[in-house]
């Protein structure tokens, strides 16, 4: 499905940007992996992205999680 760059842009800086930019990680995710912050963003980009079928979270240039529409973990509700 096509989305507007511009949409998904704005709705990622404000759900997850502005909530982690030069903050802690400890004060807002609970043991922050990369795991946990890709199910974190998951849950706060999926409701406004219904389109979302897949995330993509890089840790270093060659470890990254992946989280895919229908895994357990991006289940919102």
């Amino acid at each position: 499905m096509i989305q507007d760059f511009d949409l998904v842009s704005q709705v990622v800086k404000e759900a997850v940007v502005s909530q982690l930019d030069h903050q802690s990680l400890n004060d807002t995710i609970d043991n922050p992996t990369a795991e946990n912050i890709a199910v974190w963003i998951w849950h706060r980009l999926a409701s406004a992205l219904p389109q979302l079928t897949e995330l993509t979270l890089w840790e270093t240039r060659k470890a990254c999680v992946v989280l895919k529409k229908g895994d357990p973990l991006a289940r919102t509700g």
